[in-house]
């Protein structure tokens, strides 16, 4: 009887282990501080278990890829990276209208649950794999302070995206995470002051020099113009004398020097 019972545990264990493998499965794997893509969320969280606050949960979506995994920025900059991903129910049992929830938590939270530093991703009902494919763009602020820092991709099968974040209670510092971020002074643009003072006096002297030269161009040009140009002589206009012209001895008109008769009066002038 004890061995009969015994065999049929061993089999029972050996159809469940093949179903799992049967189930759709990415492998978990990391390289030192960094997961590997494609790759699975960290899993549902409840309570303060140990155990259940790391729990993996491989049956419930992918990080397919990410346009940049390992992201540099200056501090307090604000970056954007696409995100493709893949989001499911579980598929046992088969939780056809289950709601879930992908979500990054950002390390650099201040709290536990991360309010405040979380980054949506989906929230909906996906259906068993499938479920959903989608790449959207995520955008968030990096700290202020200089350093290395990680989003964590989490799943969550709650009512609401708030639900889900609260569940977070624990800390997951020390984790593998999905995407790097590394904040650093030196990834800032140059500034106008990082400029070298020679720099600065050799484009004022080089501006100066170009509206001096272009200045003494024009003048030059102008007088060259004006010297090659002929000038026009002008004919001094003969005003009328007294020698040119006679006065009337009967009505005193001005009448001109030749003429015999008085045009006013009709005087004969000879």
């Amino acid at each position: 009887m004890r061995k009969t019972t015994k065999r049929v545990s061993i089999a029972i264990i050996a159809l469940t282990a093949l179903s799992l493998l049967a189930l759709p499965h990415q492998a978990r794997s990391a390289t030192s501080d960094m997961l590997t893509l494609p790759t699975e969320p960290y899993g549902c969280q409840t309570g303060q278990s140990t155990h259940n606050a790391l729990m993996e949960n491989p049956l419930a979506g992918h990080l397919i890829s990410v346009s940049e995994q390992s992201i540099s920025a200056s501090p307090g900059q604000t970056v954007s990276v696409s995100v493709t991903y893949q989001a499911f129910a579980q598929t046992v049992p088969n939780n056809y209208d289950e709601i879930d929830q992908l979500f990054f938590v950002e390390s650099w939270t201040t709290s536990w649950p991360p309010q405040g530093y979380t980054i949506p991703l989906y929230n909906g009902i996906p259906g068993v794999y499938p479920g959903v494919t989608e790449t959207k763009t995520i955008s968030f602020t990096v700290p202020s302070v200089s350093g290395t820092y990680y989003l964590w991709l989490c799943f969550e099968a709650q009512y609401s995206m708030q639900d889900a974040v609260n569940q977070r209670t624990q800390s997951m510092s020390g984790l593998p995470g999905h995407i790097k971020v590394v904040v650093s002074s030196s990834n800032a643009n140059p500034t106008p002051t990082e400029i070298p003072y020679w720099a600065w006096m050799a484009l004022a002297t080089s501006v100066v020099l170009a509206i001096t030269t272009a200045a003494f161009a024009s003048a030059t040009f102008y007088f060259h113009k004006k010297a090659a140009t002929p000038r026009q002589s002008v004919t001094p206009v003969k005003s009328p004398s007294k020698r040119d012209s006679r006065v009337c001895p009967n009505c005193g008109a001005n009448l001109p020097a030749d003429s015999k008769f008085c045009g006013k009066c009709g005087t004969s002038l000879e």
